[in-house]
Order: structure tokens, then sequence, then C-alpha cells
């Protein structure tokens, strides 16, 4: 989704928090609203997509969750870990 914003009208938007395994995970405005700056218009484009009509209606967070917590891929426990950055 894209649209008109400038970098101060990011707090306007909510916060999107979620729980996993019993810990809560906020992923806030200002690290999912993502400024276009090269175009001069001041467009802005939400970070986060939905994708319907597979198996599971889903969201991607991707870049926008991995800039904001590091994961740590533990392949011989067949686990992940999840921190704050």
């Amino acid at each position: 989704m894209e649209c008109k914003c400038n970098p101060e009208s990011a707090s306007q938007y909510p916060n999107i928090a979620f729980t996993i395994e019993d810990m809560e995970y906020t992923i806030f405005s200002n690290d999912y609203i993502l400024y276009d700056t090269d175009d001069g218009q001041g467009n802005c484009l939400v970070g986060i997509t939905y994708v319907e009509g597979t198996m599971y209606n889903s969201s991607i967070f991707g870049d926008v969750f991995i800039r904001k917590f590091t994961t740590i891929y533990d392949k011989a426990n067949n686990r992940i870990g999840l921190a704050v950055n």
C-alpha cells in the first residue's frame, strides 16, 4: 500500500503486537511505515502485507520484523530464537 506522508505522520498509525510462545513482540509504526525519499513526493509504504487465497490467510512481516528482532536459527535443535535489536 502506498500513500502520501512524512516521517512525522508515522505516529498516527497503531503499533502492532503479537504473541509467540507467551512472549509479546511489538512493531511500532515507525518500524513498518517506510519512506521513499528518492522520489521527492513524500510517498510512504506499509512494510507489511497480507496474503489470502492460499491454504492459510497470513501476513508477511519480512524485513520489517528482521530489522526489529534478531533472529537466530538453530538448525541442530530445530528451533528459532528471537531477541530485540
